[in-house]
C-alpha cells in the first residue's frame, strides 16, 4: 500500500517526491518549485546527511528463530537489536507473537511479550508454542511484530512458514507411514500439504528408498536432519506425480539398520 504521507492532497509521482523531500530534510517545497526544469535542487552538501527523518513509522520487526523442542512444542527467540532503531515514532513497548495456517491469515495472536522481557541466559526474547491443536506433521506461519507507545505495529516482515515436529529416534525401529491408506487428500493443515504423506520414526541420519508395486525403483529421499518424521509429496524421480497403488518403502542407516513396509495411495 502507499505509505501515510500518500493523502487526498498527493495525487501525482512528483508530489510523493515532494512529501518524500518534506519528511526528510523538514523544509516545505511549494508546488511553484523548480523541480521540473531539469535543475537539481536537493545538493548533497547543503543538507544534513541523516535528514529529520520526520515520517511516522513504526520499529521494525525483529529477526527471528524457530525450532522444534524435545516434547514437541515449538520455541520462537529474537534478539534485542531493534531497541536500537533510531529513526522510529513513540517509544517500542512491546512484542506481538502470531500464528497462521496462511501466509496471508488470518492470524491468531499468541502472546504479547513486554519490551525487555528477555527470558533466556543469552538476553533473548523467546515465546514457547505449546498449544496441542497444532499437531505434530502439520505446517504453520509464524510471525512476530513490534509495538510502540503510539499503538503503531510494524510490517509482518519476518514470517516463517514452520513444521511441527519432533525430534529424531535414538535407535531406528518400526516406521509408521501417515495417511496410510492416502485417500485423495492428506489433511493436514496449511498451504501445499494436500499430497503430503509422512514417514514417521526416523532417526537424525537415513535413506528412504520408495518402490512401486512392480520393483520399479519410484524415488529416493535423503533425510538428515534431528527430526523423526519426513514429508513426501507424492513425486517421483523423474518429476511426475504417482498413480493410485500400493507401494512399498525401505529405510537404511549408515549403521545397516534396516526398516521396510508398503503404503497405499488412493485418488
Amino acid at each position: 500500500g502507499y505509505p501515510d504521507y500518500v493523502n487526498s492532497d498527493v495525487v501525482t509521482v512528483n508530489d510523493v517526491a515532494r512529501k518524500a523531500w518534506e519528511a526528510y530534510t523538514g523544509q516545505v517545497i511549494p508546488h511553484d518549485s523548480t523541480w521540473a526544469d531539469g535543475e537539481l535542487v536537493c545538493w548533497p552538501e547543503n543538507n544534513a546527511k541523516d535528514g529529520n527523518y520526520a515520517v511516522p513509522i513504526p520499529y521494525p520487526a525483529p529477526d527471528i528463530t524457530v525450532a522444534t523442542l524435545d516434547d514437541a512444542s515449538v520455541r520462537l527467540r529474537w534478539g534485542r537489536a531493534v531497541e536500537s532503531f533510531t529513526h522510529a515514532a513513540g517509544n517500542l513497548m512491546q512484542f506481538n507473537v502470531y500464528r497462521s495456517i496462511h501466509p496471508i491469515g488470518p492470524w491468531k495472536l499468541l502472546k504479547e511479550l513486554p519490551l525487555g522481557s528477555v527470558n533466556t541466559e543469552l538476553d533473548l526474547y523467546e515465546m514457547i508454542d505449546d498449544d496441542i491443536d497444532f499437531k505434530v506433521g502439520d505446517f504453520a506461519f509464524y510471525a512476530v511484530t513490534s509495538i510502540n507507545d503510539q499503538n503503531m505495529e510494524s510490517g509482518k516482515t519476518n514470517i516463517t512458514r514452520f513444521q511441527k515436529n519432533i525430534g529424531a529416534v535414538a535407535e531406528m525401529d518400526k516406521v509408521y507411514v501417515v495417511p496410510n491408506p492416502f485417500v485423495l487428500n492428506s489433511g493436514f493443515s496449511g498451504t501445499g500439504t494436500e499430497d503430503q504423506i509422512g514417514f514417521y520414526g526416523l532417526p537424525e541420519t537415513c535413506t528412504i528408498r520408495i518402490y512401486s508395486f512392480a520393483g520399479q525403483l519410484i524415488d529416493v529421499i535423503n533425510h538428515d536432519v534431528p527430526t523423526y518424521s519426513e514429508p513426501f509429496y507424492q513425486v517421483t524421480l523423474n518429476h511426475q506425480v504417482m498413480a493410485p497403488g500400493m507401494y512399498f518403502f525401505v529405510i537404511s542407516t549408515p549403521e545397516g539398520d534396516e526398516t521396510g513396509g508398503k503404503f497405499v495411495i488412493i485418488k
